[in-house]
């Protein structure tokens, strides 16, 4: 890759772990390294608690099938469509696994971890190479690596814009690459919704121009990026007008993502801050596995966070403020207050910023404190880095060999998992059990689920291969499953007919008489 150097602090310093004079090859190995654990963690299972793979990989199901973005009968609303219409490609040419499609994430992972060493490399962002190895290690960066999720094309795709974005920013370029920046700008909101605030960087390095000239001459200035705002304005209002047509139609459903603004009302900074921490370290995995959630020592985890924002507010009264910079603070504020119970994961994509912000914030520090010596020569600073690095792998190897601390599923290596059964764990493994038994039954028809079909009903799709629908059944329903202890009636089990065919700790499954059903 000729278009990755390493910079000349690189060379100077290294990465502050011993690197030293790296070559650009070498540079690139470092950077790549992690992906061989991500790539030991691919597995042919839909993790359990979040649906997001289902609807990515049947979404993109639908559209080699039929040419519609649908689950189970209505049109995809909240997760958009470039990552499914990217799987769709590999599915029209026979290439329809989990496998395949987890494998295209591990690619956009290398892409996006080269991609930000690019960009941060450009900006003169301080360590690079550092910050990309620390970002790759992140356990959110892990496990979304190991996932049929949009989060690592969306960093591959939205460091590419601010890559471009940049490039309008040094020699006169034409409106063709102005529209080029701005159709990649539409596919970073197509991938994930949070791509619309990359339009804060547009907005930035307008005023910026306008500023810099007079009059008429700043506007000719801005105009490549105006270019670029429409371009990306027009294609995500395409998507939101096909949604609206769809809406009208009847074919989808309102979005599930209002229940979010919630969080407006209930705002807890403590509980954001832990957030915080748990991008960086993991942090709310170690406090349930070692079962010290309430003790003051967990207070420790929230410096690296008050020390990033120290950082952010150093760097932001810096000469050094850059697009990308209102982009990270935009995405910081709306998601702060509208999306906490994702915000570890929404926060991903500007992690390495965040990362930067933190250095800053040390070297805010060191200066307050008169340290005379670079600290990323000291070797505190080095042993710390170095043992932060090697927190991150275990928490990675915990995830790979053991699973997760909630204990719904085991190690995501095949070698820890051979299959289903082994692979879920609790109430996910008696939920397969019973959708295989579904599967293997011949008589075709979907199943009716009782007492609301929100989470389990996509997984249900999943692992047995039959649509599903509320209780009670509209007519076509072959099965009813329920939650134990049971939420029906033996009324209401004598009323369709119901058989009870299999039981397990936490479900049961009914069987619809035939009867019954051609009677509904």
């Amino acid at each position: 890759m000729r278009g990755l150097r390493v910079s000349p602090e690189l060379r100077k310093n290294g990465t502050g772990v011993g690197l030293g004079k790296a070559s650009c090859r070498r540079a690139i190995f470092v950077l790549l390294a992690p992906l061989l654990l991500y790539g030991v963690a691919l597995n042919p299972y839909f993790l359990p608690s979040q649906y997001d793979d289902i609807l990515y990989y049947y979404g993109a199901k639908s559209l080699a099938e039929s040419g519609s973005y649908q689950f189970n009968g209505l049109y995809i609303t909240d997760w958009p469509p470039v990552l499914p219409a990217l799987l769709a490609i590999f599915f029209l040419a026979g290439l329809e696994s989990v496998w395949v499609a987890k494998s295209l994430i591990l690619l956009f992972a290398g892409l996006g971890l080269l991609l930000t060493y690019r960009l941060f490399e450009r900006e003169g962002r301080p360590h690079p190479l550092t910050i990309g190895l620390l970002f790759a290690l992140l356990p959110s960066s892990f496990t979304m690596g190991t996932r049929i999720m949009a989060e690592w094309p969306y960093i591959a795709i939205s460091f590419l814009f601010l890559i471009l974005l940049d490039l309008l920013n040094g020699r006169k370029r034409g409106i063709p690459f102005a529209v080029l920046t701005g159709c990649v700008l539409g596919l970073a909101s197509l991938t994930r919704w949070a791509g619309v605030f990359l339009g804060v960087a547009v907005l930035a390095q307008v005023f910026t121009k306008i500023k810099s000239g007079r009059g008429i001459s700043g506007l000719r200035l801005a105009l490549p990026e105006m270019v670029v705002a429409l371009t990306g304005a027009c294609l995500f209002g395409l998507w939101r007008a096909k949604i609206a047509l769809e809406l009208l139609a009847g074919t989808a459903e309102l979005s599930e993502n209002w229940g979010s603004l919630e969080a407006i009302f209930y705002f807890d900074p403590v509980a954001q801050l832990n957030l915080f921490n748990d991008l960086f370290f993991g942090g709310l995995n170690i406090v349930q596995y070692f079962g010290v959630e309430n003790h003051p020592i967990t207070f420790i985890l929230v410096l690296p966070v008050l020390i990033t924002i120290a950082g952010m507010v150093s760097h932001f009264r810096s000469k050094g403020l850059r697009p990308a910079d209102w982009y990270v603070f935009t995405t910081l504020i709306v998601l702060t207050f509208y999306y906490e119970i994702k915000l570890t994961r929404y926060l991903l994509p500007i992690a390495p910023f965040l990362l930067s912000y933190l250095f800053t914030g040390i070297a805010l520090i060191a200066r307050t404190l008169k340290v005379k010596a670079d600290i990323w020569s000291a070797w505190p600073f080095k042993a710390a880095l170095a043992a932060w690095m090697v927190m991150l792998v275990a928490l990675d190897g915990y995830g790979l060999i053991y699973g997760n601390t909630d204990k719904t599923h085991s190690g995501l290596c095949v070698l820890a998992s051979p299959n289903a059964k082994s692979f879920y764990a609790g109430e996910w493994r008696d939920l397969y059990r019973i959708c295989h038994f579904m599967r293997e039954d011949p008589t075709p028809g979907p199943v009716a689920v009782v007492g609301g079909t929100e989470g389990i009903g996509k997984y249900i799709l999943a692992f047995s291969g039959r649509p599903y629908e509320g209780f009670p059944p509209q007519g076509q329903a072959r099965f009813v499953i329920a939650r134990n202890p049971p939420e029906v009636s033996e009324d209401t089990q004598k009323a369709f007919g119901l058989v009870e065919v299999k039981r397990s700790q936490t479900f049961t499954l009914y069987r619809v008489a035939p009867a019954v059903l051609s009677g509904i």
